[in-house]
């Protein structure tokens, strides 16, 4: 079975003020064994739960060795700001948009509570890089916080992609972009003889 094409994303221009949408669930507290802290519910309207994201943000901003120190002194603007309609809307037709999630990390089971809902990040334009490609909050290599833009056209995001790899040619193109992809074997002809 071979794919019929392939795409790259196309990547999005990011400003100081973007909206954002949950594709998984914002985790804003790295529990400790047997602590009921990571559960806790935080009001998203609060200060602490921009607060927390942008803790967790910066940590891991700085451990991934990506941005000088006068950079990272320089992302100090970090808002999150919810959209309170949409989450006065869920609480009046009694839904949910934080639940308590289990969470293995070597081993060990945490419970979390995880958050889903639109929000406006107000932060320098690398740090919204950042966190459209690394995710936000905590638990993030487990697939937690991961984003996509609200109101992005969707018409745009991809472009054809085309690459050459021995032995794979993705798609069946046309001549005209034969010099692309990857050569085909000629009848008789083996890959050993195509080498020499």
């Amino acid at each position: 079975m071979a794919p019929e094409y392939t795409e790259i994303e196309v990547e999005p221009e990011l400003e100081t003020s973007n909206k954002f949408v949950c594709i998984s669930p914002l985790v804003l507290i790295t529990p400790a064994f047997n602590e009921e802290a990571g559960k806790r519910f935080i009001n998203p309207d609060s200060d602490e739960f921009s607060d927390l994201l942008y803790e967790s943000t910066l940590t891991r901003m700085e451990r991934s060795g990506w941005y000088t120190p006068e950079q990272m002194e320089s992302f100090y603007k970090f808002q999150v700001v919810p959209d309170m309609v949409y989450v006065n809307k869920l609480k009046e037709q009694q839904k949910k948009f934080a639940r308590i999630y289990a969470v293995y990390d070597m081993d060990v089971k945490y419970e979390v509570r995880g958050y889903t809902l639109p929000f406006t990040l107000y932060a320098a334009p690398e740090v919204q890089d950042f966190v459209f490609k690394c995710g936000l909050g905590a638990f993030t290599h487990k697939g937690f916080g991961m984003l996509d833009l609200a109101n992005h056209s969707t018409v745009v995001r991809t472009t054809p992609y085309k690459f050459k790899r021995e032995g794979f040619v993705p798609y069946k193109p046309s001549e005209k972009g034969r010099e692309n992809v990857a050569p085909t074997i000629e009848e008789g002809e083996t890959m050993e003889s195509q080498e020499s």
